[in-house]
This record gives C-alpha cells, sequence and structure tokens, in this order.
C-alpha cells in the first residue's frame, strides 16, 4: 500500500506437507486443458460469482473444470466434487492442468499454495496475496472474461509456467522462522548492550559533575565564610 514497513518486519508464506501436496513425476495435457478450483468456504467473497460466470459462458469443448469444496451455487457444466481430505486433494489437484482461484482479499491463499506445490501453473485475481505467491507461475486477471484468453496462454506455453513455479518447502518455511527470530533475538541483546554503555556513560558523567561541583561549592561556601 505504499507504506513503509516497520524494521523489524518480515512476510513468510505458508507451504503444505511436502509428502502429501507434491508434483506428479510426469504430466501431459489432454485434447482439453483441465482447471480446478477448491475452496472449503462457500462464502461469495470465494469468487463464486466468477466461477458462476464461467459456468454459463466458457467453452467446455475445449475446457474441463472441476470444483472441489462448498459452494452456495449448483453449477450446471462445472463438475462439483464435495470437500475432500488432504490425500484424495492432493491427487485430484495433480489430475489437473491448471488452478483458478477467484477469491477477493485473501491475503495468503492456502489453496493456491497447494496447487503450486502440486506443480499448478495458476490463474488468478489481481487481489490479496495472490499475485505475490504466484509470479511468474501463472496469470492475473482484473475482469473475468479474461480467463478464457489466459487459459490459451497457458495452454500455448504451458511447460514454462510450469517451470517458473516457485514455493518454499515446509522446512525453509521453518527455516525463515528461526532465522527471523534470531535476527530478533540478536537486535534485543545489541540494543541492551547499548542502553548498558549509555547508561554506563550517563552515570559516569554525573559522577564527575557530583564531584565538580561538590568542589564548586565548597569554594563557594569557604568565600563566603571568608
Amino acid at each position: 500500500q505504499g507504506l513503509i514497513p516497520p524494521l523489524n518486519s518480515k512476510i513468510i508464506t505458508n507451504a503444505p506437507r511436502s509428502k502429501v501436496f507434491h508434483p506428479p513425476a510426469t504430466h501431459r495435457i489432454k485434447s482439453k486443458l483441465s482447471v480446478i478450483i477448491t475452496s472449503w468456504s462457500s462464502n461469495w467473497r470465494k469468487g463464486f460469482k466468477d466461477y458462476r460466470w464461467l459456468d454459463e459462458n466458457l467453452d467446455f469443448n475445449k475446457y474441463s473444470v472441476t470444483f472441489v469444496g462448498n459452494s452456495p451455487i449448483v453449477f450446471k457444466n462445472i463438475q462439483m466434487l464435495e470437500p475432500l481430505a488432504n490425500e484424495q486433494l492432493s491427487a485430484e489437484l495433480r489430475k489437473h492442468d491448471v488452478f483458478l482461484t477467484g477469491s477477493r482479499v485473501d491475503p495468503c491463499s492456502n489453496s493456491l499454495i497447494e496447487a503450486l506445490h502440486t506443480g499448478l501453473p495458476a490463474i488468478v485475481y489481481n487481489d490479496g496475496g495472490h499475485p505475490e505467491l504466484v509470479g511468474q507461475a501463472g496469470l492475473v486477471y482484473n475482469d473475468v472474461s479474461q480467463i478464457p484468453e489466459f487459459l490459451e496462454k497457458l495452454r500455448k506455453d504451458y511447460l514454462l509456467y510450469r517451470a517458473k513455479i516457485a514455493v518454499p518447502e515446509i522446512s525453509e518455511v521453518a527455516t525463515q522462522y528461526c532465522d527471523y527470530f534470531e535476527k530478533l533475538l540478536h537486535q534485543r541483546a545489541t540494543y541492551i548492550n547499548k542502553r548498558y554503555s549509555f547508561n554506563l556513560v550517563i552515570k559516569l558523567v554525573l559522577l564527575y559533575w557530583s564531584i565538580f561541583w561538590g568542589k564548586f561549592t565548597q569554594k563557594i561556601f569557604k568565600s563566603f565564610k571568608t
């Protein structure tokens, strides 16, 4: 937002378990480009207006779309699956080519992170943390009508987008947390040492001043006596 970040700040993203969410050994696009959407929440802000538009307007002779999770509407052309446990969800993600999310004000979408970890390039709505998370491994849309065009772009350069997926493993995330807290502890120790040194200087100055002032007052007192 253009604000100056605090000195002691760091952005650390999430990561799923790598043993569960991982890319397939091999992947090849079929005649139909397959798209998958996942959402545990059925809140409309999860992008359901965009998904409804796709259900009504996308060419389903060229694309197949699967929705996994809870939805406030029943789709006509998009295949709907009930919420899945992590292992089943990961396996379902690996069956598809592209991940799609239209969620709004989503700071760090776990569903997007899971999809990227399973090797899926993504088309994401330009909001929240989506653009930062997807990086060069997908396309960012501002209007739902852009999605068909973006699907064709992904189909054309699919391997290129897939190769640009860059997400940290859970072990790397843990290391980032440890490094950050060690940095804070080091800064705290440095601050305490500087503060101690500063206090010591102040005490020495006050001691010197008290000795000087004491001698000065003694001279004045003697001058009054004489």
